[in-house]
């Protein structure tokens, strides 16, 4: 009887589609088969990369650099990111973190930082939003690279965004705004900083640099997706 009513549910009440809105069948998960097959996959191991390699080089010194969808206005990637941020679907987050940490493993299967460290909200939008979707798609990306994901960077200064300044100005915007909780919990070990979509790469860099003069031995970085 339990399984009839969850069937009926499911037919009057569908889960939707992160990516395309649609009711999923039964055995589908957060995506439909078609966007699943449709993602717009990065190459995984962008550090050389110029979609990438232009945001970083000769900024800071970088282990490894992965990225796994591109992003695009109008996109799947653009529906799924926005159903993470704001939609409140935590566990789609994790899943595609979890799908993430799969590819990265597949091209370095000895990749394995000691702790990975989403990039963080200030306390006045995560109070706003109820949830870091960095940290979900870390938690997501952790489970299957064995590695714990853990806040240990706090946004102090809540600055604005980064897409109607220019690029001489993106650096100040963010210069500053990370500051580590306690140096001993990243001190000397190689951190994986997690967010879900490179844009400048400014917010990442500021990150990493407040990561490395607080005592990192090294920092990789993982973005669920990149504008592109």
């Amino acid at each position: 009887m339990k399984n009839l009513f969850y069937s009926f549910f499911e037919l009057v009440y569908p889960e939707l589609c992160a990516g395309c809105n649609i009711g999923l069948l039964v055995n589908e998960k957060f995506l439909c088969t078609s966007c699943l097959v449709n993602l717009p996959k990065a190459d995984i191991g962008l550090l050389t990369n110029s979609d990438l390699e232009k945001r970083f080089y000769g900024k800071v010194m970088i282990d490894h650099a992965f990225v796994y969808l591109r992003f695009q206005k109008k996109s799947i990637v653009q529906n799924i990111l926005f159903d993470i941020k704001y939609g409140g679907n935590k566990a789609a987050g994790r899943y595609l973190g979890e799908m993430f940490g799969m590819e990265i493993l597949k091209r370095f299967p000895s990749f394995k930082p000691d702790l990975i460290v989403p990039v963080p909200l200030h306390l006045k939008r995560l109070k706003f939003r109820g949830y870091n979707q960095s940290f979900v798609i870390g938690e997501g990306l952790g489970k299957t690279l064995s590695v714990d994901c853990k806040e240990v960077v706090a946004r102090v200064v809540s600055n604005s965004t980064q897409t109607k300044i220019n690029r001489i100005l993106r650096w100040k915007n963010v210069d500053g705004i990370f500051q580590v909780k306690d140096d001993s919990e990243i001190s000397g070990k190689h951190i994986l900083l997690i967010d879900d979509v490179i844009t400048t790469g400014s917010t990442m860099e500021a990150c990493l640099v407040a990561l490395l003069n607080a005592g990192a031995r090294k920092v990789s970085i993982a973005s669920l997706a990149i504008a592109t």
